[in-house]
């Protein structure tokens, strides 16, 4: 599910995002090799430098500059409660890290991003959602996938989300 600022912050004109998931892997030093795809797609912003950060649900966002930019002026003047805002802000910060892609499409990630969701050395898989790119666990990823099919209703939501939305195929 995605946050609240991944939903405000997306703006109107993004280059086109990978979709699907591929494997990464974050080496001993903390930095996670981008897939070619996600490496061209940051590319596309002519701006390498990046905020990664994470919100309690262990899952890393890594916006692209311009896409953080946003973030910010958002939480500077926001929609509904300033209080929430303030607080979804001060764990973006607090959690967050300015870092850059560099020549090899290597992003370092915070040692206390990698400690507190246990990154190190770790497969993930890469995603985007309205333009920020995402790293979980793989493990993570195969457990919700698990516990999405043990509930048993999935394919009956998904008719009644086709039911909603007309234009839905699948």
């Amino acid at each position: 599910m995605a946050d609240q600022t991944e939903l405000q912050s997306a703006p109107t004109s993004l280059p086109e995002a990978p979709r699907g998931s591929q494997p990464a892997k974050v080496d001993d030093k903390g930095r996670v090799k981008l897939p070619v795809d996600y490496q061209r797609y940051l590319g596309e912003f002519h701006d390498n430098r990046v905020f990664v950060t994470s919100l309690p649900d262990k899952i890393v966002r890594i916006y692209p500059q311009a896409l953080w930019k946003e973030a910010e002026a958002i939480f500077e003047d926001p929609a509904g409660d300033p209080v929430r805002a303030d607080e979804i802000f001060d764990v973006l910060i607090n959690n967050g890290y300015d870092s850059e892609m560099d020549k090899e499409g290597r992003i370092l990630l915070p040692a206390k991003l990698r400690k507190v969701i246990g990154l190190e050395g770790e497969v993930v898989s890469v995603t985007t959602h309205r333009g920020v790119i995402r790293l979980e666990l793989e493990k993570s990823v195969n457990e919700r996938m698990a516990m999405i099919a043990a509930r048993g209703d999935f394919l009956e939501r998904v008719n009644e989300f086709r039911r909603d939305n007309k234009a839905f195929r699948v």
